[in-house]
């Protein structure tokens, strides 16, 4: 059994292997002007959040690292695509992304948007391609494009350019951010379940509110983290949310209970990582990697 402080050892290692597997992914793109762009994006800095949950949710349920590469590089393509296209003039104008100038900025405004497109699409085939029986293939194209498209993430980033004029109250924040952070997270469970066939219903629902929660807690700290926290621990512009006047879970319930909302999210994950069957030490080292950020 893996305990959490066991597989948190595991992650700089899990991490480093994930970077450097990279290149391979990178070799379908193409040369020039678009490709640069698209390893600009992808080799920037990150937490690797959605490929570690990837490997925690493989080692939890007795799977290999190979089964979870393919899905975690598909969601590492899919993410950063979101961000390339969130930082556009037209959506959150935002000139850092991981501590570099924005896509946009270090190239021009229309290639930051092919590329995003390109990172996008290139998820589908890297899924389609791996190798695993075509019942989990079909599984998990069919998840990323529910999770990542019109009902799940994009949605999620609509509803933010909208929330301005649509007074968003406390639920209709909760809702917009399980779609626009959450549903990636929740992927990273439900892609590798796929590879199970004996999984209950209930096991997979615990799985998948695992991700949701994550994405909650997460997103209710980073929404604290933009007004505490230096331009320079963020690697993006500090205030940048109020200054764009963002309907954020601080500007919906005040700083303090903000504080407390994200004690009781973290909470609840941990009450749905002691409900599941199984081993969830990996899941709790990747849950403490991604909410115990210095701030």
């Amino acid at each position: 059994m893996t305990k959490a402080k066991d597989f948190a050892k595991k992650i700089p290692a899990l991490k480093k292997h994930f970077e450097l597997s990279l290149p391979k992914a990178l070799g379908l793109v193409p040369e020039g002007r678009l490709g640069d762009a698209m390893i600009y994006a992808l080799e920037a800095p990150g937490k690797r959040l959605r490929p570690l949950l990837c490997y925690a949710a493989a080692e939890m349920l007795s799977l290999t690292p190979e089964q979870a590469h393919k899905p975690a590089v598909a969601l590492e393509l899919v993410h950063t695509y979101s961000l390339v296209h969130d930082d556009l003039p037209a959506m959150d104008d935002d000139d850092l992304r991981r501590g570099k100038p924005s896509l946009h900025r270090a190239f021009d405004e229309a290639t930051a948007i092919l590329a995003g497109d390109a990172l996008l699409t290139l998820a589908f085939k890297v899924l389609a391609e791996a190798d695993a029986p075509d019942r989990v293939k079909v599984d998990w194209v069919r998840e990323l494009a529910e999770g990542a498209g019109a009902q799940g993430m994009v949605l999620g980033q609509s509803m933010d350019l909208e929330a301005p004029n649509l007074a968003l109250d406390f639920e209709g924040l909760a809702d917009m951010h399980a779609r626009k952070t959450g549903r990636l997270l929740r992927l990273a469970m439900r892609l590798l379940a796929a590879w199970r066939d004996d999984l209950t219903d209930g096991q997979q629902k615990l799985l998948s509110d695992f991700g949701d929660l994550l994405g909650l807690a997460y997103q209710v700290q980073d929404d604290i983290r933009d007004v505490l926290v230096s331009t320079e621990a963020l690697g993006k512009p500090q205030g940048s949310d109020q200054r764009q006047g963002k309907v954020t879970f601080v500007t919906v319930l005040g700083m303090k209970r903000a504080q407390i909302f994200h004690g009781e999210a973290c909470e609840s994950l941990d009450r749905v990582l002691e409900a599941l069957p199984f081993e969830t030490g990996p899941l709790e080292a990747v849950a403490q990697y991604a909410l115990l950020r210095q701030s």
